[in-house]
């Protein structure tokens, strides 16, 4: 388990991890994201899994909703960012 602060670091050899965290560093996205397990993240105070269709990062949602994870971190970072401050993560 790693949790992320600042730069994002991808684990050596996980597609998902790699792709990800590209995106974490390019978006300057810098709320605790803790990798659980392969493909699973706590995103803030929130649980997604993340997989690759089709050479695209997918990410899915606690609640099934599946979105292309830039189109996830541009709708969702932002409201996670408040949460975190509110609960002083």
């Amino acid at each position: 388990m790693s949790v992320f602060s600042g730069t994002h670091v991808p684990v050596k050899g996980d597609k998902v991890d790699i792709a990800f965290c590209g995106m974490l560093n390019e978006m300057n996205i810098t709320l605790p994201i803790t990798r659980m397990k392969e493909g699973t993240y706590m995103f803030g105070t929130a649980k997604i899994f993340g997989t690759i269709k089709n050479k695209t990062l997918m990410i899915r949602n606690s609640a099934g909703a599946v979105m292309e994870a830039s189109d996830f971190l541009a709708n969702f970072a932002s409201k996670e960012a408040e949460k975190c401050k509110r609960k002083n993560l």
